[in-house]
């Protein structure tokens, strides 16, 4: 990924494993200047990336699904079974 973010959690399944990729930035080069260490990046969508747990853990093995806005989800709002 391009950026540093709040990659904090993630659900694992007997097959899969989705990583959230939200529009939150860690930007400790930014907090030396005094400005904020987190940034919300309002261009930057929230995606989901899905990976087969089957297949080597590659790039081109990770599936990526784009939604249509900026979002941030933080706390354990949802929750994983199989």
């Amino acid at each position: 990924m391009p950026v540093a973010g709040f990659h904090h959690d993630m659900f694992i399944t007997e097959n899969y494993m989705v990583m959230i990729d939200g529009a939150m930035s860690f930007t400790p080069q930014e907090a030396i200047k005094g400005k904020q260490l987190w940034m919300f990046d309002q261009a930057r969508k929230l995606r989901f990336g899905i990976f087969d747990r089957s297949k080597e853990l590659t790039k081109a093995n990770l599936q990526w699904i784009e939604a249509d806005v900026a979002a941030e989800l933080l706390g354990k709002p949802w929750m994983a079974s199989h």
